[in-house]
């Protein structure tokens, strides 16, 4: 049967910072939420590749007619597959009329107009929502207003692996949870798909094997298989001819399996609708014959008939993709964790032997004891009640120890305006060592100006060393139509790459190198060592401060000087760390390029903005001749202002100052979740040290500044934001502008207060705020 998917976000008043929930191990999270299909031992995410056949395999691939049918995948572009709404606490709830009552949830579900139904008859309804990770899920919904009808209903908790009552249906005729076995396009895109896939058989027969809870067979017949039956395609079946994208699902087949779960066409298994499903991927998948499956016996698995738990049979597999990012005397390391309930892991540090073990279904953890300036690779081992099992590969080389900073010349290293946009759920890892300038290796961090452009949807992206998990923290967002900039500071990761995810809708994304951190050596030079300040104001044209009073012209570019003003020295400055903002722009859309004077002046944008708009965002820019550098506005007139907040050494005399060290972004500050929006005129203090991979002020290396993502967001009133060291006197600075209702981010280096604290000052109206750390200096 055919079925049509599309999936549907409600996310009530616009605000797409991402909230911090934990992910468990197992199965990919729900798109766009961090909403894991249910537990690592759940049948559904049970690996099944060593069990045995079951007895009652051959019958069943007869009655299937296996050796005349292909596999045939139910799904692809509109209008095939099955649709799912994503929504949010705040969806209106609906008391449905079910037309099998006694076997439905009564709810009330988060159903409306808004609601995506499957094409057809079955008319098949599967929500989610991302803040209670509830999945609900319908039988030939149908209604309007407040009047509705289904068939029957189910709700979920994804965070649990109880079993409906026993002879239950579902919205599937097996009483199992339909949206755990679709094939979805970001799983394929992520290159793993790690639970069973759901499918139909012609005829069923009249009883069910665990974790079914009913049947729907057509005859009392033991040849024919049973709902919840398992099929697994055999290891020996070649997928090595398929394409990428194909191998990911026929793994998937070889070691999750089919689950049957209702009454069908043969072999017709189920995925979600996405107009990104390649036809060529489809019409490979229907070339896999069904004899080369097997039934599978899973007895073995059941802790508990009413649970859909599963008990480990053997040690687990080894770890996958270790990958490690260098921290202060430590690294922290990321990886994949095998299949099934994991206790503990561990990460062997060599040279020198260091572990560090982390329990449950752990991913990371963050190896101690490590000597600055050497190199280490790491292994992992996963534990569970059996035992341990074999070392994952060795990770990638880092050198842990704090980096000097590079400055470059403005280079464009990425514009996916020239290839394709990023989509929906997209993900993208673009080289960045080897490339404007920044060397192929030597490389712990670069700093980007990083543009989202030709945006069709309300979205935010995240930037991050590649081969980690996805943070749960955002560098920029927007609303559709929108050009939006913002500097980041970001480790590098696995192959010399960062990782980009957007959200919803399309965006180009566009990357400017303004230099890179180097990796650590053992005796680090005087150059690139950073000078936090409490930040002072250098340019502001509506005053006369840095430049003549009036404002900057089309195609126009003025001089500023930054060497010899409060805070910074007249000499041995390589670059200064500015905030630069835009305001009363007027005539034209446009964008302001920073640039060393004395220097070409290079094609890349560090603010973009609309007239009427006030835009800020942070600026690590080269001296130039005189230690000046120069603005540049390419359309309109605008008034240009600049906050310097500290300075790299140039290495021409000895310097104590601090270096860089990266971290994966980690939240330390959601005022949503956490405590309450900061007021009109209120200040809020922020401690830094000792959160988010940031050590304590009583470290062996203390920080002495940090590196902060400051997102604002629900803002009640037009006002800024300034952040500023704990304990100094605020200074007449900002850090974000925003109008009301406007989600705002903007890099922020920070120096720290004595007590290893910031503050934060919010002028006018009420403003949640949101505080991503990724990384310091000492």
């Amino acid at each position: 049967m055919r079925r049509a998917i599309r999936l549907m976000a409600w996310l009530g008043p616009f605000m797409l910072v991402p909230l911090l929930t934990p992910v468990a191990a197992g199965a990919a999270p729900v798109p766009s939420t961090t909403c894991q299909v249910f537990p690592a031992d759940n049948i559904w995410n049970t690996d099944i590749s060593a069990l045995p056949v079951h007895a009652r395999s051959s019958q069943w691939l007869v009655s299937m007619a296996a050796s005349t049918t292909n596999l045939h995948p139910d799904f692809g572009g509109p209008p095939y597959g099955f649709p799912f709404n994503v929504v949010d606490n705040t969806h209106p709830l609906q008391t449905i009329t079910f037309q099998y009552a006694s076997e439905s949830d009564p709810g009330p579900y988060p159903v409306g107009a808004d609601t995506l139904v499957e094409n057809g008859s079955d008319r098949h309804a599967l929500i989610i929502n991302r803040n209670t990770c509830t999945l609900y899920e319908l039988y030939n919904l149908a209604g309007s207003g407040s009047s509705w009808t289904a068939g029957s209903g189910a709700i979920f908790p994804l965070g649990s692996d109880a079993l409906r009552p026993l002879g239950w249906t579902s919205a599937d005729a097996a009483g199992l949870p339909m949206f755990a076995g679709l094939v979805r396009w970001d799983e394929v895109q992520a290159g793993a798909i790690t639970h069973a896939i759901r499918f139909t058989a012609q005829q069923t027969d009249q009883s069910f094997l665990w974790p079914a809870r009913h049947q729907a067979g057509a005859a009392a017949n033991p040849s024919l298989p049973p709902m919840g039956a398992r099929f697994r395609l055999r290891s020996t079946y070649d997928i090595s001819p398929f394409s990428a994208q194909a191998q990911v699902i026929l793994k998937a087949l070889q070691h999750y399996g089919l689950i049957l779960a209702d009454n069908g066409s043969n072999w017709f298994f189920s995925g979600t609708e996405d107009a990104n499903w390649p036809n060529s991927l489809l019409s490979e998948l229907k070339t896999v014959p069904a004899s080369q499956f097997d039934a599978v016996d899973e007895s073995a698995l059941m802790v508990d008939p009413n649970s859909a738990a599963t008990t480990p049979t053997a040690p687990p597999a080894a770890p996958g993709a270790p990958v490690a990012i260098a921290g202060e005397a430590s690294a922290t390391v990321s990886w994949t964790a095998p299949a099934g309930v994991i206790t503990s892991s561990t990460v062997t540090a060599s040279p020198g032997g260091a572990t560090a073990t982390v329990t449950g279904g752990a991913q990371s953890a963050t190896v101690t004891g490590l000597t600055d300036g050497t190199a280490y690779t790491f292994t992992v081992k996963a534990t569970n009640s059996v035992g341990t099992g074999p070392a994952s590969a060795p990770s990638n080389a880092v050198v842990p120890g704090r980096g000097q900073f590079i400055a470059l010349a403005p280079s464009r290293i990425l514009d996916t305006r020239t290839t394709s946009p990023v989509g929906p759920a997209g993900t993208l890892n673009p080289q960045v060592t080897g490339q404007g300038g920044v060397p192929a290796s030597g490389v712990a961090a670069v700093v980007l100006n990083v543009t989202a452009t030709n945006t069709t949807a309300a979205s935010y992206l995240t930037v991050w060393p590649a081969g980690l998990p996805r943070p749960l923290a955002s560098n920029l967002n927007w609303t559709a139509g929108t050009t939006v900039p913002n500097l980041v500071e970001v480790g590098v990761g696995s192959g010399g790459q960062v990782s980009i995810f957007n959200a919803f809708g399309n965006t180009d994304v566009l990357f400017d190198v303004a230099g890179y951190v180097a990796t650590p050596s053992a005796t680090p030079g005087s150059a690139g060592r950073y000078n936090p300040i409490v930040p002072n104001r250098v340019l502001d044209t509506r005053a006369g401060l840095g430049a003549p009073a009036k404002q900057l012209c089309a195609y126009q570019s003025i001089s500023v000087n930054i060497a010899g003003t409060p805070g910074v020295p007249s000499t041995g400055v390589a670059a200064v760390v500015l905030n630069v903002t835009a305001t009363n722009t007027v005539v034209a859309p446009s964008y302001l390029t920073v640039y060393p004077t004395g220097g070409t002046r290079p094609v890349v944008s560090n603010l973009n903005f609309q007239p009427g708009q006030t835009v800020a965002n942070r600026v690590v820019v080269k001296l130039g001749t005189g230690g000046s550098v120069d603005f540049f506005d390419y359309a309109g007139h605008t008034d240009v202002v600049a906050d310097v907040a500290g300075w790299f050494t140039d290495g021409t005399t000895s310097s104590a100052a601090s270096l860089f060290v990266a971290v994966p972004p980690a939240r330390i500050l959601d005022t949503r979740t956490t405590t309450s929006p900061v007021g009109p005129n209120a200040s809020i203090v922020l401690p830094v040290a000792g959160q988010g991979g940031v050590p304590a002020m009583s470290a062996t290396v203390a920080p002495a500044a940090v590196v902060l993502n400051v997102t604002v967001t629900n803002p009640t009133a037009a006002s800024f934001l300034t952040a500023w060291p704990d304990g100094a006197l605020r200074p007449l600075a900002s850090d974000l502008n925003y109008v009301a209702g406007l989600t705002v981010p903007n890099l922020v280096v920070v120096k720290l207060g004595s007590t290893g604290a910031i503050d934060l000052y919010n002028a006018f109206g009420a403003v949640d705020v949101i505080v991503d750390v990724v990384g310091w200096y000492s």
